[in-house]
């Protein structure tokens, strides 16, 4: 029997993991919720961890001094938001704000990179998650950046 909340179970982050390694991932993690307009992250905040979505609406932007927050991607259940934990400096690369009601699980950063270290079949699992989020985020930021600059060319 699994010590992981069903509502976690199926999350895409902990595909392809066996149960043992996902029910270590998952016993640093705890519950938490967010209401609209709470923020989860700021830019720059130390050991940020991962937002493991399960519900709601989240807005991954950023602080732009001529603009104000300029929207860089809106991410949903079954999504993961948080990368920059595992890398040096461990910090925190862009506000994530609630924009609605959102329940996410988060994982505990030191705790996370410790237990990769541990277990590197384990390790390389959780960076392979993450490259993939780091991607996301990349062809959204680009996407975004062709958008808030198009009529400029």
């Amino acid at each position: 029997m699994s010590s992981i909340p069903d509502e976690v179970a199926s999350h895409s982050f902990l595909e392809g993991m066996t149960p043992a390694q996902a029910e270590r991932v998952m016993a640093l993690a705890t519950r938490e919720v967010f209401e609209a307009g709470d923020h989860m992250m700021h830019v720059g905040d130390p050991e940020p961890g991962a937002y493991l979505i399960l519900s709601g609406l989240v807005a991954l932007q950023v602080n732009s001094p001529a603009r104000g927050p300029v929207l860089v991607e809106t991410l949903l259940p079954n999504e993961t938001v948080g990368w920059s934990w595992l890398v040096y400096p461990h910090r925190s690369t862009f506000d994530v704000v609630a924009l609605e009601t959102t329940v996410a699980y988060h994982l505990d950063s030191r705790g996370t990179r410790a237990l990769c270290e541990e277990d590197h079949d384990l390790g390389f699992l959780v960076a392979r998650r993450l490259l993939g989020v780091v991607s996301q985020r990349l062809a959204a930021t680009r996407f975004r950046l062709l958008d808030l600059y198009a009529d400029v060319y």
